[in-house]
């Protein structure tokens, strides 16, 4: 979750936000909306995201570390799925955290 305050009076939806006004931003919420992602709660790795992609901010809010933290997760993502081309969720279970997101509990099968 983070904070922004509101440079101009905006319009979202029903709703105008005066200058001033503080917003709490839900990141763990990004690339949710079914109105925008064709299966928003599954993991798609070949998912295309353009200019809406959200997890590293943008402007001056962006992550200094989003070139880096890129490049970690695809050199993690490739090694496992390279050590183990078969594999299996057995058990998975979220957080349910507003502020952060991730699986409290991952137990996975897999065979190399």
């Amino acid at each position: 979750m983070s904070t922004r305050f509101v440079n101009e009076p905006i319009t979202l939806g029903n709703t105008t936000l005066p200058a001033g006004a503080c917003v709490m931003i839900l990141l763990a919420a990004a690339h949710h909306d079914p109105a925008a992602f064709e299966n928003p709660e599954t993991l798609d790795l070949d998912r295309t995201f353009g200019k809406r992609a959200f997890p590293f901010g943008g402007g001056r809010y962006v992550c200094l570390g989003m070139s880096l933290a890129r490049i970690e997760l695809e050199e993690a993502l490739r090694a496992f799925f390279e050590r183990y081309p078969r594999y299996q969720v057995d058990e998975l279970a979220w957080l349910g955290l507003l502020v952060s997101h991730g699986p409290k509990k991952l137990v996975i099968s897999a065979t190399a």
